[in-house]
């Protein structure tokens, strides 16, 4: 319903990037002065200030029912008792120290590479 309220404001607000240039084309026909071309800016800001002001007072955030995601087994997290149990399930781990490099995993034992 929400979306709904949103897409109605936002048309609205957005037909002003089309009627506008008309407007104004109409209001500075006769006279190109800055009271002419205020007056369309007024009507824009107008138009901006009461679309949103509609969307304020009948909008909510609450969360909907159709906008929770389902939990299902299949997309649960793997939960493991300690970090060890994790690398020992996986045999193709790799082991990440604080400053980020990493290196393979063999039988549970860290394989060292020299330079």
């Amino acid at each position: 319903m929400y979306g709904t309220i949103l897409g109605i404001c936002v048309s609205i607000g957005n037909t002003t990037g089309i009627l506008v240039p008309y407007i104004t084309g109409v209001l500075t026909e006769t006279k190109n002065t800055l009271e002419q071309w205020s007056y369309s800016f007024y009507l824009a800001g107008i138009v901006g200030l009461v679309t949103g002001l509609f969307f304020q007072l009948f909008a909510s955030a609450e969360v909907q029912s159709w906008g929770l995601a389902e939990t299902t087994t299949a997309n649960k997290p793997l939960a493991f008792a300690n970090e060890k149990t994790a690398l020992k399930t996986c045999k193709e781990a790799k082991l990440t120290n604080s400053n980020g490099a990493t290196a393979p995993i063999t039988d549970g034992k860290e394989m060292r590479t020299e330079l």
